[in-house]
């Protein structure tokens, strides 16, 4: 008995040593193997949303996320202003994805298959990037957790936070909110459920857009003063307008309305297009989803989620990008896994000593030959990257540390203040900033 409980404590020490040495080399392997400039993207999160608290609820564009951002706001305030200290956020979240794992009690190499998958995908990118992808990913799969252990709808009210979390940092993330809250409704006791829904879900996403709108508004008449006492005067004097134009920009973005109409053979193509294993998740996903209403192998709402996951993609009728369905990978990885746990043959296979030494071998093979700088450079936001823009800043940078503008573009003047605020150790100043990027 002392025997094998030795052998389980080294096993699980030894699975646990190997996990950390990955995360660590795969660290290494991002951020610090090759100098990788800022992108265009993470220049607008860091400086528009994630560095002063009066933008940090702005959403006069997508990309800022301010659950998130307010993260990357902590972080500018307690750390120097590297790019890779923004970028550690998002990896921490990565690893949180770990965690998750190992509280559902799974076959270790599910981990580390997880782990294979992240790396050998495009998902790598994004795991690499100041970005909110990862951190909607976890979010999902803390749900999942939750779903799991949600008896007598102990965890509702967190999930539904959660979900308010998920809709409000991004509305592309309705794909999946809208299908768990629906399923959950169906599964719950109603009137109880209707009333924290209300509470929990309904109320703070009517509260916390209310207050993006107005910001929103305002920010697009580009005033020149940001005081308080002046932003509320502005408020009450053209409430209607600023409500509207903050409204519309909001929900009726470009981006959004512009769309092509949806059509699932066009996002087949788009996801295998892509990355082919979004898109091997995406369909596996929908045929396990179908057979566990039959088998019943793990609890039936999550192959409801999945099934009104596809309905609401349809019923919004417009063609989603397909790198949104990275915030959707880690639930589509453990619906499926944790169903395939439950079937003893797939027990088998996850406990062989054999299958378990190809999977690390191979993920040691991957990580060892992994090279970010050639993995971003054929992907198609290559050109997101200031590489140019970087050189160019660092050398008037170098010469010396002051606000210079040499007819530079938007980008390059983002990309300046960024290098500026970190080289020379300055503080970020909204109004500097804004003033600055104006010129």
């Amino acid at each position: 008995m002392k025997f094998n409980l030795l052998n389980i404590t080294l096993y699980k020490l030894l699975v646990n040593l190997f996990l950390i040495v990955f995360i660590i080399l795969f660290f290494y392997k991002i951020h610090l193997e090759n100098f990788i400039p800022i992108t265009g993207d993470e220049l607008n999160s860091i400086l528009v949303y994630s560095s002063n608290l009066k933008t940090l609820l702005l959403k006069n564009f997508p990309g800022n996320v301010p659950f998130f951002n307010f993260i990357g706001y902590l972080n500018s305030k307690l750390s120097d202003f590297s790019i890779i200290s923004f970028r550690f956020v998002s990896f921490i979240f990565f690893i949180l994805h770990f965690w998750i794992i190992k509280k559902l009690k799974v076959n270790n190499v599910i981990t580390f298959i997880f782990f294979l998958f992240s790396v050998n995908s495009y998902a790598a990118i994004y795991i690499g990037l100041y970005n909110s992808y990862i951190f909607s990913s976890f979010i999902f799969v803390f749900i999942f957790y939750l779903q799991l252990k949600n008896i007598n709808e102990k965890y509702n009210k967190i999930i539904l936070i959660l979900l308010f979390i998920q809709i409000y940092d991004h509305l592309v993330n309705l794909y999946l909110v809208l299908p768990i809250i629906t399923s959950l409704f169906i599964f719950s006791e109603k009137k109880k459920f209707i009333k924290e829904f209300f509470l929990f879900f309904l109320l703070p996403v009517m509260a916390f857009y209310l207050i993006s709108i107005l910001l929103t508004g305002v920010a697009l008449l580009k005033i020149n003063q940001i005081n308080l006492d002046f932003v509320i005067n502005l408020l009450f004097e053209n409430f209607q307008g600023i409500f509207l134009n903050g409204f519309n920009r909001i929900f009726f973005y470009e981006a959004y309305v512009d769309a092509s109409e949806f059509s699932f053979r066009g996002l087949i193509i788009s996801l295998y297009l892509f990355d082919k294993l979004f898109l091997i998740f995406f369909i596996i996903a929908i045929i396990i989803s179908i057979l566990n209403i039959k088998l019943k192998k793990i609890n039936i709402i999550f192959s409801y989620i999945i099934i009104f996951h596809i309905i609401t993609i349809i019923l919004i009728n417009k063609d989603p990008a397909p790198r949104i369905f990275f915030g959707f990978f880690g639930f589509y990885f453990l619906f499926i896994f944790y169903f395939l746990d439950r079937f003893i043959k797939f027990k088998k296979l996850f406990t062989s000593s054999s299958f378990n030494f190809i999977i690390l071998f191979i993920l040691f093979l991957k990580l060892s030959n992994f090279n970010y700088l050639k993995k971003i450079k054929s992907s198609e936001y290559f050109n997101d990257y200031n590489f140019t823009e970087n050189r160019t800043s660092l050398n008037y940078l170098k010469k010396e540390c002051k606000l210079f503008n040499n007819n530079f573009s938007e980008m390059q003047k983002k990309n300046y203040y960024f290098n500026y605020i970190y080289l020379c150790n300055k503080k970020f100043n909204l109004s500097e900033f804004l003033n600055y990027y104006r010129s």
